[in-house]
């Protein structure tokens, strides 16, 4: 007998799927835990901070390299950085501890430095015998976002989703200051969980540099918060057959938003083109079926060539056991897998409240049986429309050498599809980089999706 997951718990669950892109105390990333180191392993190894900064401000790259890892490994170039800093910002100062972290067995310390009034920010990451593996410099991420300032050639009109529903969004129409004509446009749909239009994940907001960029290139965009993230309480304290639905979360709202770019007259309604992430991009067949297939094609950014649930469970397995002590770490594995088979196999079987109550996979058993209640990646191989797939070599939440992949043998050798890997772009299509590679903590480290990805989109609309 099934056991029906209480209220209380289940709230517990569905906030952390609404919790994307956040940091917590501890979680598992491809079998390394991050947690936040302890006030006593700080001022054990703190001292390692103040020699850095000392072998930093020294008169030769060689007493830097000291501090690391092998006599083969050099930190010349990041030490040039350093003094050129010095020369350009002022004297060193002095530093301002953030924070740090145990990841797997190598320690990382983030401080933000001053330079002649100027800050900076260091990450150092260190391995278990206190030698220096990796240390970047970066402008604070204040900064960074103060220096952004929307090209100008480029203009926003802020609009309203729903306006008159029960559930009205904020979002964003981008346009070209000057237009020649009808512009072809894109709706632009975030991943599963919540999410505001920008696509906001830490400090970086992927959306936004793709509505500026296209934007750049002759294209209309429209964005919006989810609705999940506007009234995520619908989920987390009154989850309903209505609500925990592919239309709730996705459909409804980017048909409004197609319509309301139709309704323009700088937009070709001919030339509307829908682009998804990851589960908002595997769902872009049935928004256009709901769409009486009005969407002129599909950009795939970052999405399974498999069942969600497939998607997820892998998610789960590889970097979602947050605070799982390695001891049930099997019994947690086997629960999970067990789920992903209730869900491909089990849900007719429910009854109304255990579709309700019960939770697989981080959200309620109706959930899932309306996910599959269409045959996504069927609808995208069948499909006449031109489809533009796009994953990041370095995305570690939906793995490349399966879901993208599995596009290539779904999709190479059809003609309306076009497909591209880029070395080294993570889920969100930013360059993955810094100490926390591999885990979503790399998201507090400003980044920008690279001009590239944006000219392979606006290529493929117009």
């Amino acid at each position: 007998m099934r056991k029906p997951i209480k209220k209380g718990i289940l709230a517990l669950l569905l906030a952390g799927i609404l919790m994307l892109g956040g940091c917590i105390p501890s979680y598992k990333v491809g079998g390394k835990a991050l947690i936040a180191l302890s006030k006593e392993t700080r001022e054990m190894r703190e001292p390692l901070i103040q020699n850095l900064f000392t072998m930093l401000n020294s008169d030769a790259a060689s007493f830097l390299d000291t501090l690391s890892t092998s006599s083969k490994v050099s930190f010349e170039q990041e030490w040039e950085f350093w003094q050129e800093q010095v020369r350009t910002l002022g004297a060193y100062e002095g530093y301002i501890y953030k924070e740090g972290w145990a990841y797997g067995e190598d320690i990382i310390f983030c401080v933000t430095a001053s330079l002649g009034g100027h800050e900076l920010e260091v990450d150092s990451c260190w391995d278990e015998k206190n030698r220096l593996k990796q240390l970047v410099f970066y402008t604070p991420a204040e900064e960074e976002e103060a220096a952004q300032q929307m090209p100008d050639s480029v203009e926003e009109i802020e609009i309203t989703i729903g306006e008159g529903t029960d559930h009205p969004l904020d979002g964003k129409i981008t346009k070209p200051k000057q237009t020649n004509g009808a512009c072809p446009a894109v709706v632009l749909i975030q991943g599963n969980g919540s999410a505001d239009m920008d696509f906001t994940a830490g400090v970086t907001h992927p959306y936004r540099d793709i509505a500026w960029g296209l934007a750049e290139q002759g294209i209309v965009t429209i964005r919006f918060d989810k609705r999940v993230k506007t009234y995520g309480d619908a989920w987390t304290e009154a989850p309903s057959f209505e609500n925990l639905t592919i239309d709730w979360e996705f459909a409804d709202d980017a048909v409004m938003a197609l319509d309301m770019l139709k309704a323009q007259d700088f937009v070709d309604p001919q030339r509307i083109f829908i682009a998804g992430h990851s589960l908002g991009g595997l769902v872009t067949p049935r928004i256009d079926a709901k769409a009486e297939g009005a969407f002129a094609g599909y950009v795939l950014l970052a999405v399974p060539s498999r069942k969600w649930q497939d998607a997820v469970l892998d998610q789960f397995l590889n970097y979602g056991l947050a605070n799982v002590e390695e001891k049930n770490l099997y019994y947690t594995a086997s629960l999970l897998e067990a789920q992903k088979k209730d869900i491909d196999k089990k849900l007719d079987s429910f009854s109304e409240k255990e579709l309700l109550n019960e939770a697989l996979l981080g959200m309620p058993a109706a959930y899932w049986k309306d996910v599959n209640s269409f045959d996504y990646v069927a609808a995208l191989e069948q499909t006449d429309k031109p489809v533009l797939v796009l994953q990041g070599g370095a995305d570690y939440q939906i793995v490349p050498d399966v879901d993208y992949q599995g596009w290539v043998k779904k999709l190479e050798n059809k003609a309306n599809c076009t497909l591209k890997l880029y070395d080294g772009l993570n889920h969100l299509f930013l360059k993955s980089q810094g100490c926390f590679m591999g885990c979503s903590k790399e998201y507090d480290m400003p980044g920008h999706v690279p001009e590239e990805v944006i000219l392979d989109i606006a290529a493929f609309v117009q």
